[in-house]
Parts: structure tokens; sequence; C-alpha cells
């Protein structure tokens, strides 16, 4: 992430050559929002960012503006998978994974409460136009973040089964 800042969002992702040192811009923000994580697939040819806008003034996002892209590297398109407000009260969503094929993992969250992830994951294909709950992975249902295996064939976590305490909160079911 480059062109970051005091909260280390940025205007665009970009590659940096350590040979002849050389910073190549290869993604914009949006007008008005910054890039605050992305995943890229094991693969190289598939990114996955979030992108959000903070209300004026104010130093968190909830109340602000969060937005997931699927960006395919090789021939530059670009989708909006996700354009949501945060509030209390609806999750929001941020990329964990980008498998070889283009298909998003992404965690929900209720910003600024809690530890900020594990509300439950979803999948989108490439293009936003197939998007659903993993109904595994509900809310209580794991307990780190998800990432991707090195060969992108896996996502890797450590779960709560339900089987100990009141299935929401983890205790020694992982």
């Amino acid at each position: 992430i480059n062109k970051t800042d005091e909260k280390d969002q940025g205007q665009e992702l970009s590659l940096y050559s350590t040979l002849d040192q050389n910073v190549i811009s290869t993604i914009s923000s949006s007008d008005g929002f910054k890039i605050d994580e992305y995943v890229i697939s094991a693969n190289k040819r598939f990114v996955a960012t979030w992108e959000v806008s903070l209300e004026p003034n104010s130093q968190v996002l909830l109340g602000g503006k969060s937005r997931v892209f699927s960006i395919d590297l090789e021939t530059g398109e670009k989708n909006l998978i996700f354009d949501e407000t945060s509030s209390p009260d609806t999750p929001v969503k941020y990329p964990r994974a980008i498998t070889d094929s283009g298909v998003i993992f992404t965690d929900s969250f209720l910003p600024n409460q809690g530890a900020g992830w594990a509300y439950g994951l979803n999948t989108s294909d490439f293009k936003g136009t197939a998007k659903a709950d993993v109904g595994q992975l509900i809310n209580g249902t794991y307990s780190t973040k998800p990432s991707l295996s090195p060969n992108g064939s896996f996502l890797a976590f450590a779960g709560y089964d339900g089987t100990k305490g009141d299935g929401v909160a983890a205790t020694n079911g992982f």
C-alpha cells in the first residue's frame, strides 16, 4: 500500500522493485476512499482490496463507508463487490483471501466493536454476482482470521466446534 496516511491507509497499491528501486503504481483507490487492506492470489493474478472512507473529523470506520473490489492484474478488470455504510448493527466485509480462480472470501465485522472480525465468513465470485454466507463459519464459530494456504487451495483458521460453552464464546472447543 503506497502513499499512506497516519492510519496506514493508502491511495494506491504499487509494485516495488528491489533491483532498481522503482515504484510502479498498479491500482488506485476510488475518489474519497483509501486502501486499508488487500489480499493477492497465490498465482499473483487476482487482488481483492478493501477501501474505506471515514466520516469527516472521524478516526474510526463507524459511520463511514466500506468497499471491497476485485482486480484482475492481467486484464485490469476491476469489480465492486461490496459497497456498504458501517453502523453499530450491520456488519461490513473486508477481504481475507482470493483464490487462483478469483473467488473472494470476506470476513464480516461490526466496526469499532470487540475484536473487529469473525462475525461471519462470506464468499463472492470475481464479478460479485454470486455472493453467499459460509454457513459453517457464522459468528462464534472461528477464532482466528482465516488465511489462504500458500498453494491457494485451502483456507486455514482456528474454529470453534460448539461442543463446550454457550456456542458463542470460544472457550476450549478449538
